[in-house]
């Protein structure tokens, strides 16, 4: 690949000065460029002609471009030119798409494209195609393209048709409240639209509310133009606009302020994975292998010849393979129950011995299975229910309270005392709760039962935040009323059968997540490659981050297996990095939480970050693992590795196997090491996975550290300690979870329901 280096000259420079003059070159020209590793001033720009234009202005800078006469040769073969290759290639990409009809974009990703046309309607709603792309660096063979393919969901409908005035009352009033279940009003979402303006990028904005009465036409002046009609005729002229057409008020990002926008323009985009009701989305929530093989072969051949010239190489015919040395399928760890009870790893590397290993894990913990349960914690609930009433039948509340008791008192070979309280406001629930902590001396656990219909769908957030302090399993009273009718209506004996045991399910996972919050440890692993394992994650918002600190060793070693997490506020919500001086405060603190004397110092430990290492974390972490060296919590000798995880990876990366003609999903634990440093791992697979899903892989990159397979081996075994899910895989490992677990916490405690 030819680039010509080029000197962006400019009074100021903004942090994002190049990226903004690149992008602008890009969108404007068609021109292919990337900020130059080369020096701090220059991008690169492909091609060996010259630059059309000598200047890129913006509302606030001018920047001058001098081409400095020197061609540059990279080649994807080369590790030092990887990354600056797979950048190039991904703008051109970028370009392809620009360049061609049928695909439009929202704002942000530069690499998600949709179809003009759904595929289906459902329930109101459209699902668009999607089609994605990236690049990633494969080490020795080169510069990859990765594609995906999912789905989009807006309703058929625009807000106009929804706040439509001239309909009847019951229909008026019937559209309001499905606008209201589309945008998850009862989640307190104020619903995200999409700005359809008939060009290629769609932006994204949020609903403020209907602006009843008010027209296009009668809106007043809008940005120097006397009504909203009249802008939008300037900006918009191939657009039919009538100024009797209906408006909305909607909040940009970015804008101080709401702003009016026709109505008809707007369409809501629906969130089909938080809303139960849309059941005709099932299908469309997940793609099979073989669907996505096919739609990215589709997309690649679609564009192959424009990139190709582009770029003036050629890709491989075929989808890549990673060669046998790259690929893993890494280890099971044994299992170790109470009792000496063991789940002994997958025999052979088959779906049907693999599941052989999670259904076994559910049975050995029945009968006293449990490994540990401290006798320190209270073995004392509290089980709040609603009052009867409302398909709560007294029968109903009897057979929840004795299963819940029968199943725990099974599982951990203990007596539980329960304590019932019937409750619907989840204001009162809190006022009784709090009343029973004052005359206990403190918070306990409870397992609570809510209507969320009361509350408006803000229940949730209304108990964490009251309860404070409090142990909470929740469960909604429509779920389990849904369980206990079907037990009741079967009509056969299969069905029957089938009911007794997603209720009896329901319970038992109920259960093991209240014994989570008690730190019950259902089960241990019994080998792993390190002592401990430290798991680092910022909230949502990041206002809030959180540790989690597993301890999981030898029987000779105290502690031989242990847990400990909490959190803390974010002081800079600005910035994703934690400031280096709490961060390191913070993980000292974190192995200060085990009292117990006769600590044994840890000889390996695995620091996983959830996204990247930011600004000077890495050297947080090595001051705070000095200090704990000199705390005796650490062995001066140890091993210390850091790696850096991401669930969702942005690549877009997915794995698979030939099965016949057919494609299949990899088997749980399969890894394919991309370079030196980087692991995909699919932490799920073929043996719990349904067929028409994808295993959804992890991007481990390890940081500090020189074996990544060894991270790798340690973050699957640690995904088995998938303590709310037994019979199923965990997609990522435990200490992941627990931050996850403790940062939702957070924030719930932290946001007032709203009645």
């Amino acid at each position: 690949m030819k680039c010509r280096r080029v000197d962006v000259r400019c009074a100021v420079r903004p942090a994002e000065l190049r990226a903004s003059v690149c992008s602008k070159l890009r969108h404007r020209h068609g021109v292919v460029a990337v900020p130059s590793p080369f020096a701090s001033t220059e991008i690169l720009v492909l091609g060996v002609k010259k630059l059309p234009v000598d200047q890129v202005r913006n509302k606030l800078w001018r920047a001058e471009l001098h081409d400095l006469g020197k061609t540059v040769r990279l080649r994807p073969e080369s590790e030092d030119d990887q990354q600056v290759f797979a950048d190039l290639l991904e703008r051109c990409l970028v370009v392809a798409f620009e360049q061609s009809a049928g695909y439009w974009r929202l704002s942000r990703p530069l690499r998600n494209w949709y179809n003009d046309q759904p595929i289906a309607r459902v329930d109101g709603v459209e699902v668009i195609p999607r089609v994605s792309f990236s690049t990633v660096r494969l080490g020795d063979p080169g510069v990859g393209i990765a594609f995906d393919t999912g789905y989009l969901n807006r309703t058929e409908r625009t807000v106009a048709e929804f706040f439509d005035p001239t309909l009847g009352p019951g229909e008026r009033n019937k559209r309001r409240r499905d606008f209201d279940r589309f945008r998850n009003r009862a989640e307190r979402r104020k619903g995200t639209l999409l700005y359809t303006t008939g060009e290629q990028v769609v932006p994204v904005c949020y609903f403020e509310r209907f602006a009843d009465g008010v027209t296009c036409g009668t809106t007043g002046p809008v940005l120097q133009h006397d009504s909203l009609c009249d802008y939008c005729h300037e900006r918009y002229p191939k657009l039919d606009l009538d100024p009797r057409d209906l408006v909305a008020f909607v909040s940009f990002p970015g804008l101080p302020h709401p702003v009016p926008v026709p109505a008809k323009w707007l369409r809501l985009r629906v969130m089909a994975d938080e809303e139960q009701s849309y059941r005709g989305l099932g299908q469309y929530k997940t793609v099979p292998p073989e669907q996505r093989r096919d739609a990215a072969i589709e997309a690649w051949e679609r564009y192959r010849g424009v990139v190709e010239g582009m770029i003036g190489c050629e890709a491989e015919a075929e989808l890549w393979t990673p060669p046998e040395e790259r690929c893993e399928l890494l280890p099971c760890p044994a299992l170790q129950f109470g009792g000496g009870r063991v789940v002994v790893a997958p025999r052979e590397a088959t779906p049907t011995e693999y599941g052989r290993y999670y259904r076994e894990r559910l049975e050995k913990l029945k009968g006293g299975g449990l490994y540990h349960y401290a006798a320190a914690i209270e073995r004392k609930l509290f089980v709040v229910t609603p009052k009867s009433g409302n398909d709560w039948t007294d029968e109903l509340q009897a057979a929840f309270i004795a299963d819940f008791g029968k199943v725990i008192q099974d599982i951990t070979g203990l007596r539980f005392s329960l304590t019932q309280v019937r409750e619907d406001d989840p204001e009162r629930v809190v006022e009784v709760l709090d009343k029973i902590a004052d005359g206990q001396g403190g918070a306990g656990t409870t397992v609570i039962v809510f209507d969320d219909r009361l509350a408006n769908g803000a229940s949730y957030y209304l108990l964490s935040h009251g309860l404070k302090g409090w142990h909470l399993k929740r469960l909604t009273r429509g779920q389990v009323i849904r369980k206990w009718s079907c037990r009741r209506s079967g009509r056969s004996v299969e069905d029957r059968k089938k009911a007794d045991r997603r209720w009896l399910d329901m319970v038992t996972l109920s259960v093991l997540d209240t014994l989570d919050q008690m730190e019950a440890i259902p089960w241990r692993i019994a080998e792993w490659p390190y002592e401990a394992c430290l798991a680092i994650d910022v909230g949502e918002g990041r206002r809030h981050f959180a540790m989690s600190l597993l301890v999981c060793r030898g029987a000779d070693r105290v502690p031989s297996f242990a847990r400990m997490s909490d959190s803390w506020p974010k002081g800079d919500h600005q910035h994703e990095t934690i400031n280096p001086v709490i961060l390191r405060d913070k993980v000292v603190q974190i192995f200060d939480g085990y009292e117990d004397p006769g600590f044994t110092p840890i000889r390996s430990l695995l620091v996983l970050r959830d996204g990247r290492l930011c600004g000077e974390e890495e050297a947080a972490l090595v001051e705070a693992i000095d200090r704990l060296q000199q705390k005796d919590r650490l062995a001066q000798d140890v091993t210390a590795d850091f790696a850096e995880i991401h669930k969702k990876t942005v690549k877009n990366l997915r794995m698979w196997v030939p099965q016949g003609q057919s494609r299949a999903n990899v088997l749980e634990g399969q890894a394919i090491y991309l370079d030196g440093e980087a692991a995909l791992l699919s932490c799920t697979g073929a043996a719990t996975l349904s067929r028409t899903a994808t295993a959804d892989p992890c991007l481990l990159v390890l940081r500090r550290g020189r074996d990544v397979r060894r991270a790798a081996r340690a973050f699957f075994a640690l995904s088995q300690l998938n303590y709310s899910s037994p019979g199923k895989a965990q997609r990522y490992a435990y200490p992941i979870r627990e931050t996850d677990s403790r940062l939702q916490q957070r924030m719930a405690e932290d946001m007032r329901g709203v009645k």
